[in-house]
């Protein structure tokens, strides 16, 4: 009931790009839609990467969940109707190379705001390049205040671990009557 209140909130992921080939869906479930088999510098990667800092438009995937005229946009990307897809407004506040080996594999860690497209960012970064790039791996890794370093597994919390963990208040507001009181709750 609680995480509609962090859906707003700030992101952070850990993706792996494949380069060299992009889809239609900007991930590996995608067809092939440019296969160069090209694989770009660190260096122009280095580059390519620091144009998406800060505030940035972004095109989402055609391939997503959002809607258009009150549709899904998956369902009409797969029933190949045509419509344009508008631009929108994300923050990223940083993005870092994890990791980069010889056959096109880009493992990034991306701090971003609500609504920001990982696929776009990784789809628009193979464009610049001219290499194509597809997400091949997506994990988030926090939201908000929660992070995946604080998380607490069922095992642990079944063995006794709740007593070896902190509990952080969060304050979170009562939508269901609409007064604007403030409940708190534990994380």
């Amino acid at each position: 009931k609680s995480i509609k209140f962090f859906e707003k909130s700030d992101k952070e992921y850990v993706a792996t790009a494949e380069l060299g080939y992009a889809t239609d869906t900007y991930d590996v479930t995608g067809s092939i839609v440019q296969k160069t088999g090209v694989v770009p510098k660190f260096n122009e990667i280095e580059k390519a990467l620091s144009r998406y800092q800060g505030r940035i438009r972004q095109k989402p995937p055609r391939y997503s969940a959002l809607k258009f005229k009150g549709k899904r946009m998956y369902e009409l990307a797969r029933r190949g109707i045509e419509f344009e897809v508008s631009e929108r407004v994300v923050e990223v506040k940083n993005i870092e190379i994890l990791d980069f080996d010889a056959c096109g594999l880009l493992t990034i860690k991306i701090g971003c705001s609500a609504g920001t497209y990982i696929r776009s960012i990784i789809n628009d970064l193979g464009n610049d390049l001219g290499c194509g790039a597809t997400l091949a791996d997506l994990r988030r890794i926090k939201v908000g205040c929660f992070s995946i370093e604080n998380a607490v597994t069922l095992d642990e919390l079944k063995n006794g671990g709740l007593n070896r963990v902190r509990l952080t208040p969060v304050v979170i507001p009562d939508d269901e009557q609409g007064s604007g009181d403030r409940r708190d709750h534990k994380q």
